[in-house]
């Protein structure tokens, strides 16, 4: 994940999940940029408070 730069996405087409019946499915991984992440901290953190108030 460090070596994506931010606004980057890496995919993984073949990749496989579940234990005993494995079920291929594809992962998506998009780093994301300051100005994102600083968003969603921001809506974050007002899901929280709306959280403390109810």
């Amino acid at each position: 994940m460090h070596q994506l730069k931010p606004g980057e996405t890496y995919e993984i087409s073949d990749a496989y999940i579940g234990q005993y019946q494995k079920l291929p499915t594809r992962v998506i991984i998009h780093r994301l940029t300051e100005e994102q992440t600083r968003k969603r901290w921001e809506n974050q953190a007002l899901k929280e408070k709306k959280k403390v108030l109810l």
